[in-house]
């Protein structure tokens, strides 16, 4: 996994804790609110908070059931039919490898890191791929589909877990054909000279990342701190949350 203490770090120096989370907003101790376009690696990707209101729900209720033990529930069934359901849609987002049929849940990372990661916007050719689930929570569940039997031992999830995120699902299945190229491209302006955007996700085109994530941090906006992954559009963001990012570029 990567190591993001020294952002922590950073950011803590900078603004204290994060009091509160919404939308595409993380409200901090200092009374700064920043712009989110790192957004747990996508699992935030329909927002924080009420934004995903549903999902959050549906957590709170299985919880209060005490359903957040490895033991069996119904929910693994109605999850699985969820995610295949999402990653066999071609609808608003084209899926070239289609046809998948297998779902595993693991929480070991070791056996999930080299897959591609199928993620909404973007079309992904593989014949086993890696599920970004939309469920805001910061421990990861890895979820793999593939379109034939793969070798790879299914771990305990709480059904608490699996009853959210298959709420969750749902919700980003709906929000498919809402987001769209225009509310995509909307803060173009602002990011171009830094990143390069495929659908709602960019990668950055310098060098000294590090400085440029600090740089960004001092601007209000978060991106993701590790090079290797994607930023995300923040839905729902104001251009204005990029002013002040327009007006102290970052040197390239």
């Amino acid at each position: 996994m990567d190591n993001i203490e020294w952002f922590n770090t950073e950011f803590v120096k900078r603004y204290g804790t994060v009091k509160r989370a919404k939308g595409c907003y993380w409200y901090t101790e200092k009374g700064v609110r920043l712009v989110d376009m790192w957004q747990e690696d996508g699992r935030a990707i329909l927002g924080w908070g009420a934004c995903n209101a549903k999902a959050f729900e549906v957590f709170k209720d299985k919880i209060a059931r005490g359903q957040t033990g490895s033991f069996a529930t119904d929910y693994t069934s109605r999850f699985t039919k969820a995610v295949l359901e999402l990653v066999n849609s071609n609808s608003t987002n084209e899926i070239l490898a289609s046809d998948y049929t297998y779902v595993s849940i693991t929480t070991d990372y070791s056996s999930v890191q080299d897959l591609p990661i199928w993620r909404p916007w973007l079309s992904v050719i593989a014949s086993e791929v890696l599920v970004q689930i939309p469920f805001a929570w910061a421990e990861n569940v890895y979820v793999v589909v593939s379109a034939k039997k793969i070798d790879i031992k299914n771990k305990p999830v709480s059904g608490a877990y699996l009853a959210a995120s298959t709420r969750a699902i749902y919700s980003l299945i709906a929000e498919l054909g809402k987001r769209k190229e225009c509310d995509f491209k909307r803060y173009d302006s602002s990011l171009n000279n830094y990143f390069s955007r495929t659908g709602p996700y960019f990668s950055p085109c310098m060098d000294d990342y590090k400085a440029f994530v600090l740089h960004c941090l001092d601007c209000g906006i978060v991106i993701n701190p590790v090079k290797s992954h994607f930023s995300i559009i923040p839905f729902g963001a104001n251009p204005g949350d990029f002013r002040k990012l327009d007006r102290q570029p970052f040197k390239v």
